[in-house]
């Protein structure tokens, strides 16, 4: 048997009764729930990532206009907190984000 090893090795390494995917094909298995159960994890957090980035929020604050940063950090709030409150970020992260928009909009001149 050993010698049918060796001579599988030297052959190119492509054993097909072991069980491990050739190169190119999906593995099955464990490992390919967990990849999926990733992926799915990262696209909801990256479907809520410009909600907790605020971009609207600090576009208007470069743009200098006070009372639409207001209205729009307002509106991010309500979004802020429901993300924390589906554990898709963290509470205290939220509560960081709320609190350097809230400064950032207050610190604007009138």
């Amino acid at each position: 048997m050993r010698v049918a090893w060796l001579s599988d090795i030297i052959s190119g390494f492509h054993r097909t009764d072991t069980g491990v995917p050739e190169y190119g094909q999906q593995r099955t298995g464990r490992k390919a729930r967990q990849t999926k159960q990733q992926i799915a994890g990262s696209q909801r957090r990256h479907a809520f990532h410009p909600a907790y980035g605020n971009q609207k929020v600090r576009k208007a604050i470069l743009a200098g206009d006070k009372a639409e940063a207001a209205s729009t950090f307002s509106s991010s709030m309500s979004v802020i907190d429901r993300i924390a409150d589906k554990k898709i970020i963290h509470k205290n992260k939220a509560a960081r984000h709320k609190s350097r928009l809230s400064a950032a909009v207050k610190a604007m001149p009138q």
